[in-house]
């Protein structure tokens, strides 16, 4: 039977109708879905909080960084966006736009990380929101530190780059005395998700969806890498980083192999990993899972919200082939993996692996990232800014290399990993050995893969594996198909009539 949107109202926000806020309701995208499920079953974890501190050196107003924040709230619906459920999954609750608040507290410089650490950890109510946090750190009159924190159901990593250019942007106006020059955004990410739901049928998705059954068919279910503590039932996601670094000496080669091999740099750091994450497992069939900005059209781009989806790049290597070979794999098999990258991660999940244990993540277990964006930070007039990212303390996945290329050429990151299966010695040697065998791999490309040297003294290629545990057989790569699904279209095209307005009191 149908309902006004007052009964509507009432059951979205569980408030009488004379009281509600004037709200729109839509779908949730794919993606947010996936995240409410998993908040669902481990309410206040902070494992998917995006965290991010600027450090700001110079005579901050105040009062127009709040007046910028406020606009940006305004600007971006999905910055006062919260969820709620319902019989048909969860929705989004777009509410009216408000003041932002911004907290400021002062403190000393050498509280700066810890406070700006705990700030990272806290979790967010998806129901009641807001779903981002900003928090200012005082030392001194013109010394400041901006924590800004977003869940991850309405932010991603190319959303930072949007929120910092236009929170300069707006800065700059207000101390000038103008109004704010940014265009209004053709569309929100609400439409997007409406679109996505419309296009995404599952007969649109049918080629795609059978592409990746063939792909993955038959795929390990565990990456079997040695750990120093069982695994538990329910993973708690408490995790840890240790830092990496391709200097600019290995860097030069890697790139050189790449340009001679027809690869990208993406595809030979992709095969190093793999190799170094066969050799400590004895598996030699590894997939891996990266990022991709799922933002195929120019209207998406300068909004704020989650497009990102996630790609599995199966690994079928073979211990004999050198890794010249492998490199030709790689390219063969990450082409084709991400000419079919529009299928929602989770529609993948849902036709790959249905009878998934809850506990822990589907479809792989080590993630990739090379950030290729380009390097963002916040410009205000007067004030130096320095960017860094906040110790959540959380990890994702039982292993996540994240690479980001520096200007003088070299690739700085971080080996992050599962703290309830690792210790930081582990999660070390295993960074080292990924340094090692990329440096030999990129000056030696002819050597087999069970021969790469995993640290100084190792002149054999050692696997490293757990006792008694063989690597299976070697694997014969499948040819990849080509996707024969038509292009979906804008989503500038798509209504917003799923949508509802409730009336306010």
């Amino acid at each position: 039977m149908p309902t006004s949107a007052q009964d509507d109202a009432e059951t979205v926000t569980g408030t009488p109708p004379s009281v509600v806020e004037d709200v729109l309701v839509f779908p949730a995208s794919f993606a947010q879905a996936r995240l409410w499920f998993l908040d669902q079953l481990a309410p206040g974890s902070t494992v998917y909080n995006v965290p991010l501190a600027l450090h700001l050196s110079g005579p901050l107003d105040i009062r127009l960084l709040t007046d910028s924040l406020s606009e940006l709230i305004e600007r971006h619906e999905t910055l006062r966006t919260t969820f709620a459920d319902s019989e048909d999954g969860p929705l989004q609750i777009v509410r009216p736009p408000t003041p932002a608040h911004l907290d400021v507290r002062d403190t000393t410089a050498d509280r700066i990380q810890t406070e700006a650490s705990r700030e990272a950890a806290t979790p967010f109510d998806l129901t009641a929101g807001p779903l981002l946090r900003t928090l200012l750190l005082r030392t001194s009159p013109t010394d400041h530190t901006l924590v800004v924190t977003f869940h991850h159901t309405v932010c991603d990593g190319w959303s930072i780059g949007v929120f910092l250019r236009e929170l300069g942007s707006l800065y700059h106006a207000y101390a000038l005395g103008l109004p704010s020059a940014l265009p209004d955004p053709e569309i929100q990410y609400a439409d997007y998700a409406v679109w996505q739901r419309e296009q995404l049928q599952p007969a649109a998705l049918a080629d795609t969806l059978g592409y990746w059954s063939e792909r993955l068919a038959g795929a390990p279910a565990l990456l079997s890498l040695t750990t120093d503590r069982p695994r538990p039932a329910v993973a708690s996601h408490q995790g840890a980083t240790v830092p990496l670094q391709i200097p600019s000496r290995l860097a030069a080669p890697l790139r050189d192999l790449a340009r001679r091999t027809r690869c990208t740099p993406f595809m030979v750091l992709l095969a190093a990993y793999q190799s170094v994450l066969a050799r400590y497992s004895g598996q030699w069939d590894v997939s891996v899972g990266t990022p991709v900005a799922g933002r195929g059209h120019s209207e998406l781009e300068p909004l704020i919200g989650y497009f990102a989806n996630t790609v599995v790049l199966r690994g079928e290597l073979r211990a004999d082939w050198t890794f010249r070979q492998l490199l030709q794999h790689i390219r063969t098999w990450t082409l084709a993996d991400l000419q079919h990258q529009d299928v929602p991660f989770e529609r993948l999940v849902e036709a790959v692996a249905p009878g998934r244990h809850i506990g822990r993540n589907p479809l792989f277990r080590a993630a990739f990232v090379l950030q290729n964006t380009d390097n963002e930070t916040l410009h205000l007039p007067g004030i130096d800014c320095t960017i860094f990212e906040p110790a959540a303390g959380t990890a994702k996945f039982d292993l996540t290399l994240t690479l980001e290329e520096e200007a003088g050429g070299a690739f700085t990151g971080t080996l992050e990993y599962a703290a309830e299966l690792f210790d930081t010695a582990s999660a070390k040697a295993l960074a080292d050995s990924f340094h090692h065998l990329l440096a030999h791999a990129v000056t030696a490309p002819d050597t087999p893969l069970d021969r790469l040297r995993l640290s100084d003294t190792d002149e054999t290629g050692t696997p490293v594996t757990r006792p008694g545990h063989a690597p299976p057989g070697p694997a014969t790569p499948r040819p990849a198909r080509r996707p024969t699904t038509p292009a979906p279209s804008s989503p500038c095209s798509s209504s917003r009539r799923p949508a509802h307005r409730t009336p306010g009191p």
